[in-house]
């Protein structure tokens, strides 16, 4: 009899033990993605992420946001992934919601893109979301294939210069070449967030008028609006983005409700459902 009680007293320390597990990384993923990712690795006092097996961690100054639970979601986009994506790192913040690291690799090694749920984006607001953050630890810092080990120095060899750093372009150039540049639609996704998984908004490629540039409250940004084909008055966006500070504000409307994208400030946001009036409902 004894023994059946303290059987039954294991199970059920055992169960209550279980019901208090937290998630973590698995070591394959900690492998791959874990460690210190930050805009500027050089500079200690830039904004910095980590990844450790049991938290997504965001570091500004004195202020820090931490996410518990982690769990990697390689499948975060389904079958149609934006280019160069790795994983969806989801965590949660307690009281709040859903803190996530969306990571990348190009040729530079893994980046992180800042996300999650709309209260988390809010307070940590536009300087630390829709940023790029650059691995600068962690064993796959480097991204892709190892480097070739250098060739042995030679008398007669001349030295090699770096290639010039791509130039961004400039901000009063083409509205048309500004909207098709590769730059523009990593900052289009990466404003989107979780909402990047619907094709029609991600990829922009329905039915759109030329862009064209509108100053707003005294700055310039280009007019950029698209919908969806074959079924445009229900479903279109109006952006406006700023190729100086990579910033895009964008009103997206979907049947009847209407999402506000890039957290706005409060005077844009009359602004941007004028301009959506113009651009989808103006009478013909």
């Amino acid at each position: 009899m004894r023994s059946t009680i303290r059987l039954l007293l294991l199970c059920a320390l055992a169960s209550h033990a279980a019901g208090w597990a937290r998630e973590r990384l698995n070591a394959d993923t900690l492998a791959q993605f874990g460690g210190t990712y930050s805009m500027a690795c050089g500079n200690p006092t830039s904004a910095k992420l980590r990844v450790t097996a049991d938290a997504l961690v965001v570091e500004s100054g004195n202020q820090r946001m931490t996410g518990t639970d982690p769990q990697a979601s390689y499948s975060f986009f389904g079958q149609s992934p934006p280019r160069g994506f790795q994983v969806a790192l989801q965590s949660q913040v307690r009281g709040m919601a859903e803190l996530m690291f969306m990571v990348y690799r190009d040729r530079g090694g893994n980046y992180v893109e800042l996300d999650g749920a709309p209260n988390v984006r809010a307070v940590l607001g536009p300087s630390l979301t829709g940023r790029r953050y650059r691995q600068c630890d962690g064993a796959a810092m480097a991204g892709g294939a190892p480097l070739s080990p250098p060739s042995p120095p030679s008398s007669t060899a001349r030295p090699t210069m770096p290639p010039p750093p791509p130039q961004a372009t400039p901000p009063g150039g083409s509205p048309l070449t500004i909207v098709a540049d590769p730059r523009f639609k990593r900052t289009w996704r990466a404003t989107l967030g979780s909402a990047a998984r619907e094709p029609w908004l991600a990829e922009m490629d329905g039915p759109a008028p030329e862009p064209r540039w509108v100053t707003v409250d005294g700055t310039r940004y280009v007019l950029n609006s698209f919908c969806k084909a074959h079924d445009c008055y229900d479903y279109n966006v109006v952006q406006l983005y700023n190729p100086s500070e990579s910033r895009i504000y964008a009103l997206v409307h979907r049947l009847n409700g209407d999402t506000l994208v890039g957290n706005p400030p409060p005077q844009m946001v009359a602004d941007l459902r004028r301009l959506w009036q113009g651009e989808f409902r103006k009478s013909r």
